[in-house]
């Protein structure tokens, strides 16, 4: 229960304990995210520029990108904890942070359902909101059992993510949130060999006959034509040849947030319907 400054002057004086708000500072897309589905949105005073949902929290100050960081930005906030995902750095901005005398709790960048439930529980811990953070895995948890029934018995079809990189494909490899949806939405990574993403070539992409082929989109090119995007890749022989071609939303789908669920579900319904429209 948080409570503002005169309110707390009030029960200070009547002699009731009082509970200051937190001032969080919250950095990377999927704590910013699961932070304010476990009801502590009020308590954010600043994230970083990954964190673009909820809406509510692209309005709040921005402290640099998570991985690339300036300690003096985010201790101007006056944080009283710092909530972030392993993908913080640059590694001398986390030594200062972790010398300032403000608490710095690091938590796993999610990319699959296992991680995503630990990374729930740990930020309903640091915040004292167990519950909350019970009840946020459990519905999250109940649209994975709906994807899994929605596939089961179905054949898992092979599938490349594609990220582009100033005009370069890049193919997402394991250790990737791009992997872990595919999983969840009963899909196979045909460059799950390795990690991360890497260059590949269209030779390649065309010898690994992928049943579906997904595009990174940031959501304001979700209206070019799937052929489009790959043309602007270089990889016209693919645009020329391939049928089943999508433009998928990286806030959307590889949040690794709340709302997975929700979008391996959703992208269930795509890998695995043959009459799916490429468009989608």
């Amino acid at each position: 229960m948080k409570f503002h400054v005169v309110p707390c002057l009030w029960v200070l004086f009547i002699g009731i304990p009082c509970q200051a708000a937190e001032r969080l500072v919250t950095l990377g897309g999927p704590v910013t995210e699961i932070i304010f589905a476990l009801g502590a949105g009020d308590e954010v005073v600043a994230v970083d520029q990954s964190s673009l949902y909820p809406e509510t929290a692209t309005q709040l100050p921005q402290v640099g990108y998570v991985g690339a960081l300036g300690a003096e930005g985010v201790l101007s906030l006056n944080p009283t904890l710092i909530l972030a995902s392993t993908r913080i750095g640059p590694p001398a901005v986390v030594k200062q942070l972790s010398q300032s005398g403000i608490p710095l709790r690091v938590v796993e960048n999610p990319n699959s359902a296992e991680s995503l439930r630990e990374t729930i529980e740990a930020l309903g811990s640091y915040l004292n909101r167990t519950e909350a953070a019970q009840s946020l895995w459990q519905r999250i948890d109940e649209d994975l059992h709906k994807t899994r029934e929605a596939i089961d018995g179905r054949e898992t079809p092979g599938v490349v993510f594609l990220l582009g990189n100033n005009g370069i494909p890049m193919a997402a490899g394991t250790d990737t949130q791009a992997n872990g949806i595919v999983h969840l939405a009963g899909g196979r990574n045909l460059f799950s060999g390795y990690s991360s993403y890497k260059p590949v070539s269209e030779e390649a992409l065309i010898q690994a006959q992928p049943d579906v082929i997904l595009i990174a989109s940031h959501g304001t090119g979700l209206e070019r034509d799937p052929q489009t995007a790959l043309r602007d890749l270089g990889l016209t022989q693919l645009a020329r040849n391939a049928t089943r071609i999508h433009l998928i939303d990286m806030g959307e789908y590889l949040s690794f947030g709340p709302r997975t669920g929700e979008a391996a579900y959703k992208l269930a319904q795509i890998l695995h319907d043959a009459k799916a429209s490429s468009s989608e």
